[in-house]
């Protein structure tokens, strides 16, 4: 194990180079090992302008290469299991889907820009969806924000479709979801809070089922699938 870790330790000490990266400014963000032994990272350069890509480069310090380019890719990359495709946010609002190889590289989100967004991306089982959660702020302290659940199919065939918008917070409260939305590990179902109970849905909106039902004052607070 301690081998193993001076060996990455290496390669990353590596990556940091201006030998390799061949420009200035370099930095890399979250690097991860797939299952063909390459690692893939995003990297960031301001000269002469300034753009976020992804690379991936063999863990013997081999082979780099640029999947994207004239992007602002943020440090969020979601790979399927098979390591065949990825998933990323460009821009803090933009889901984009491309082949391991950097091919095919489709647009298939564009946030509309709301206040203080964040967005949450994560692949359906089979591959061929993914489920995007969209949460903003409202434009003032007294407008209610909003999370936003999509549905995207990602073979092209039927293109990304808003699946329901919650509106939360604001003056008087918006009480129509009373916390984020927790995506199960396959993508598949969605839990939340409301009215002091916790409900479960599928992704695609269906089969809306209250989990518990608490009188009282307790409620629930946190929610952790596995």
């Amino acid at each position: 194990m301690m081998r193993l870790i001076k060996f990455l330790a290496l390669i990353l000490l590596g990556l940091l180079s201006t030998t390799i990266f061949n420009f200035s400014n370099a930095v890399i963000a979250a690097p991860k090992v797939s299952q063909d032994n390459r690692l893939t990272f995003v990297a960031t350069k301001e000269i002469p302008k300034y753009e976020s890509n992804i690379y991936t480069i063999k863990t013997n310090g081999s082979a780099r290469r640029q999947l994207t380019k004239n992007l602002n890719v943020y440090s969020t990359i979601v790979w399927l299991k098979n390591g065949k495709r990825l998933a990323f946010i460009n821009d803090g609002v933009d889901v984009y889907t491309m082949n391991a190889d950097g091919s095919k590289l489709t647009k298939i989100f564009s946030g509309f820009g709301c206040k203080a967004s964040n967005i949450e991306i994560q692949w359906l089982l089979n591959g061929e969806k993914l489920a995007i959660k969209e949460s903003c702020d409202g434009s003032t302290v007294d407008d209610p924000g909003s999370v936003s659940l999509y549905l995207s199919d990602t073979t092209g065939t039927q293109g990304t479709k808003l699946i329901q918008r919650w509106e939360i917070g604001g003056i008087s409260q918006k009480t129509e979801i009373s916390s984020s939305l927790y995506l199960s590990p396959n993508g598949q179902q969605v839990v939340f809070f409301k009215n002091k109970s916790i409900w479960q849905m599928n992704t695609d909106g269906s089969n809306l089922t209250e989990l518990t039902n608490t009188p009282g004052d307790d409620y629930p607070s946190a929610c952790r699938q596995k």
